[in-house]
């Protein structure tokens, strides 16, 4: 990914803006303050299933090991 005399490569992630968008949508405003908790629930093909192993070759993936998964 990075070329030997090429400028330094830099990833980013869309979590934020993803959230964003998410809280728009749904008419709310970020609250920042707000104590952090929740559960995630993955979708394979529309069903329930366990985060897949190749989520976490991502820092954002890797992220989601801390939250508690349901199906």
């Amino acid at each position: 990914m990075q070329r030997p005399a090429g400028p330094q490569v830099a990833l980013y992630g869309s979590a934020g803006a993803v959230a964003a968008q998410a809280l728009r949508r749904i008419g709310e405003r970020p609250a920042p303050g707000a104590p952090a908790g929740g559960t995630l629930t993955v979708l394979l093909s529309g069903r329930e299933g366990a985060l897949p192993t190749s989520a976490l070759t991502y820092a954002e993936g890797r992220l989601l090991r801390q939250v508690t998964t349901t199906g």
